[in-house]
């Protein structure tokens, strides 16, 4: 809607011209930057228990958007609290091999099996700490999981930058998965422009050349810029 529009800093206006270097006159149209858009997905199939967003919030690096119930998630946060308990317990038996080895009363393949069982069980606990860093859990969260009496499937979706969201497709109570984007979040600070060239002119659009643009919406501004992508192919409807 206009509102929203106009809450986000998002103005719209008819295809206008842009100058090369020689004066060629191109139209171009303004998209948003592709190095600072984000189309938020979950890493594996759940329900939407929450959004917290709505399209034209401005949201900061790290903010909650959208809260997911995984049942995998609830999986992956019990086996993480079996292996770390697990861990301590090799770890004790490790421990008491390495001082039993220095005292000369166990073997040394009695202490090497406790050491290999206390790595394995280290790489056990790091794999799925990854795995729970990765559904976007911090290492606070991580260091109270131990003490949970349940596991929790609940995990927030957070913002990867500091922008605005311009687009929500989901709604509380969705089932959703990997494949499904739940929300578009772009930075308005920088956005780019792309010409339209015509075929008999592409000789003329080397990366670095300069441009300067026009829009009917900013009368008297002009923006000057330089090209850093050429396409590789010909727009098969328009040429």
């Amino acid at each position: 809607s206009p509102e929203v529009a106009a809450k986000a800093g998002v103005r719209t206006s008819n295809p206008q011209s842009v100058v090369l270097a020689d004066g060629v006159n191109l139209p171009v149209r303004v998209v948003f930057n592709r190095k600072n858009l984000a189309q938020i997905t979950p890493l594996a199939n759940g329900v939407v228990r929450k959004v917290h967003v709505q399209p034209g919030a401005t949201v900061e690096r790290d903010d909650i958007l959208v809260e997911l119930a995984m049942p995998e998630l609830a999986a992956i946060r019990s086996e993480f609290v079996s292996a770390k308990a697990r861990l301590e317990q090799l770890e004790a038996t490790y421990m008491r091999e390495k001082d039993l080895l220095e005292r000369g009363i166990t073997s040394r393949q009695e202490y090497q099996q406790a050491e290999a069982a206390f790595r394995g069980a280290q790489s056990s606990v790091q794999k799925y700490r990854n795995q729970l860093l990765s559904f976007g859990l911090d290492k606070a969260a991580l260091d109270t999981i131990t003490h949970m009496s349940h596991s929790d499937s609940v995990v927030g979706l957070r913002a990867p930058f500091d922008g605005v969201v311009t687009g929500v497709q989901t709604a509380m109570g969705e089932a959703v998965g990997p494949d499904k984007s739940l929300l578009t979040i772009a930075d308005l600070d920088t956005l780019w422009l792309e010409l339209s060239i015509p075929e008999s002119q592409i000789h003329q659009a080397e990366s670095g050349a300069a441009i300067q643009a026009r829009f009917a919406g900013l009368p008297g501004r002009v923006f000057s810029g330089r090209l850093f992508q050429v396409g590789a192919a010909v727009d098969e409807r328009t040429r």
